[in-house]
């Protein structure tokens, strides 16, 4: 019924309706009863629905009560089932901007991102975690708003998704993020693969960079010197020019090559002469 509707419409009642109902996990509040016929009246007047309000509250109840989904981080992701994105209504109230549905087929994730109209992101349980982490939180984060994690029975991968974006936002370790998790869901079964994914992958993030390379190594590939320079300036781009090789250059003179086979020898910079000290006689 509510898929049919224009987006006003469907967003005023989402709107008056969230005066008075919550959808998210243990705080799930059903809409008013029947009786309310007051708060019934107005809603069916201000979305400019074309039914009465008893048919209103029934179409309402019988889409809302069905929804699973459980908040895990305040206005900005939910977790649950898949068969929650068939509600128009519920993702409205929600505020839900983008899904991130864990499947392995191709179809779920087109179906689900040409009902809802949502930009989609599509986790397969068959690749490890590790390698889908880092395009997952990246989507999450570009939506500028609400995220549902989603699939078949809200748990598994999904839960270990939204521990991880947890973890990547409160910059919390993996098992401290799991906890939150299950605060709000409640027990919760993740893979021990993907819980070490989870931690692998806030490792690396905190891991620093390399540091920047100190030594820069020359080959002439015809006759086999190799010198090692140190890097003091950005070296110039070299290589085979013409058939002949073309050093890389520090300086504008040519830099010296060791001839070597069994080593490499490090080509130290020429320090500056030290000026010796005058004698006393001459001071004063």
């Amino acid at each position: 019924m509510f898929h049919e509707w224009p987006e006003s419409c469907l967003d005023k009642l989402a709107g008056k309706l969230s005066e008075r109902s919550w959808l998210v996990g243990d705080g799930f509040k059903s809409p008013p009863n029947q009786d309310d016929y007051e708060f019934w009246s107005v809603a069916s007047a201000i979305s400019s629905c074309d039914c009465d309000s008893t048919e209103l509250f029934t179409a309402v109840h019988e889409e809302l009560e069905v929804i699973d989904a459980t908040e895990i981080c305040d206005g900005r992701l939910y977790l649950g089932e898949t068969s929650g994105v068939e509600s128009d209504l519920a993702l409205r109230m929600l505020g839900i901007r983008g899904i991130v549905v864990v499947t392995d087929c191709d179809c779920t994730v087109e179906s689900i991102a040409e009902w809802t109209k949502l930009p989609t992101h599509p986790v397969t349980p068959v690749v490890p975690l590790a390698e889908q982490l880092s395009e997952s939180l990246a989507f999450m984060r570009g939506l500028g708003g609400a995220c549902f994690v989603c699939s078949s029975n809200g748990d598994g991968t999904a839960a270990a998704l939204c521990a991880a974006s947890v973890g990547d936002d409160e910059h919390i370790p993996g098992l401290r993020a799991v906890e939150q998790v299950e605060k709000r869901r409640g027990p919760v079964r993740i893979g021990m693969q993907d819980l070490e994914d989870i931690i692998e992958f806030q490792y690396n993030q905190l891991m620093p960079p390399p540091p920047p390379p100190r030594f820069k190594v020359e080959v002439d590939p015809p006759s086999g010197e190799v010198a090692v320079l140190p890097l003091t300036t950005p070296p110039s781009r070299g290589g085979e020019r013409g058939g002949a090789f073309v050093p890389f250059t520090l300086s504008p003179e040519p830099p010296k090559k060791t001839k070597t086979t069994a080593s490499v020898k490090l080509m130290e910079p020429a320090l500056p002469p030290r000026k010796r000290p005058l004698p006393a006689f001459f001071e004063g």
